[in-house]
């Protein structure tokens, strides 16, 4: 009886263990958009996250930061008035992945 109860409660908490991973929230996660020839920022780039649809455009240093994301998978979409979109399909936003940088050709 007391084995049956010790693989219960141990079952339980992996489950517990697992549900609290999954529901992780990143409290910050930044994305730098530079010019891939120049390396120069590009402020104004336009950051799209799909699933949680936000949105928000870069400042003058390139820079935009985003809070409060859920541990996941998303696709990240970059735009920049005459360079060539970029689309990131099922990126890891998680506690250890907490930057960004994308480089952006014309």
């Amino acid at each position: 009886m007391l084995l049956s109860f010790l693989f219960f409660y141990a079952l339980s908490s992996m489950a517990v263990g697992e549900e609290k991973e999954e529901s992780t929230v990143v409290e910050s996660f930044e994305i730098l958009v530079i010019d891939a020839e120049t390396e120069e920022p590009l402020p104004a780039a336009l950051i799209k996250i799909s699933k949680i649809n936000m949105e928000a455009y870069t400042d003058f240093e390139g820079f935009v930061k985003f809070s409060s994301i859920k541990k996941g998978f998303y696709d990240v979409d970059v735009s920049f008035i005459s360079y060539k979109k970029v689309h990131l399909q099922d990126f890891l936003i998680d506690t250890a992945n907490r930057q960004l940088i994308i480089k952006l050709n014309q």
